[in-house]
């Protein structure tokens, strides 16, 4: 009976040997923790990034550093600001926002979308925690919601109907 386990457990333990290596390279390479923006339909990931004291010196020292900077940092508050700010961008790609004008997004509309977006966003979760060469620390935090790629998209290019009635009224308000 023992030569059978024996049998079993060798191409196992084999298996898991080959494994683990390919599973340690396509995490590094995987673009699930450089992608900041949405993952799925349902997931939208923010990458933050917590930098470390100017006076940290040495590596250990700089990592304590962001370490607690970030244990005292509103991380949902973050997202919502990477959210806001995946907006903006979003906006100015597409056209809806002229980038070529001197302020292009005023500080009182990002004001605005972000009091929007924290109506959307309930919570979310830190996903994963890393340090990059610079000794910040990388905080990937992601906000899970049933179709919250289209809600954020309802906010980003609003309806026809909103775009029609804001230019009648600003039009009757001309006349």
């Amino acid at each position: 009976m023992k030569p059978i386990r024996l049998n079993v457990l060798v191409p196992f333990l084999a298996a898991v040997a080959l494994a683990v290596p390919s599973c340690g390279l396509s995490v590094r390479e995987s673009s699930e923790i450089k992608t900041n923006g949405f993952l799925t339909d349902n997931c939208y990931q923010a990458i933050l990034e917590v930098e470390p004291e100017d006076g940290s010196r040495g590596l250990v020292a700089r990592r304590e550093s962001a370490y607690l900077r970030a244990k005292n940092i509103n991380v949902k508050e973050l997202a919502i600001l990477n959210l806001a700010d995946y907006c903006i961008d979003a906006q100015l790609k597409t056209g809806i926002k002229d980038k070529n004008k001197k302020d292009a997004v005023p500080a009182e509309t990002k004001n605005d979308l972000i009091k929007k977006l924290k109506g959307y966003v309930i919570g979310g979760s830190i996903a994963f925690v890393y340090y990059n060469e610079k000794g910040s620390m990388i905080i990937g935090y992601r906000i899970f919601r049933p179709g919250f790629k289209k809600k954020v998209a309802s906010i980003i290019n609003p309806p026809v109907e909103q775009k029609q009635e804001a230019a009648i009224t600003t039009q009757g308000a001309k006349s």
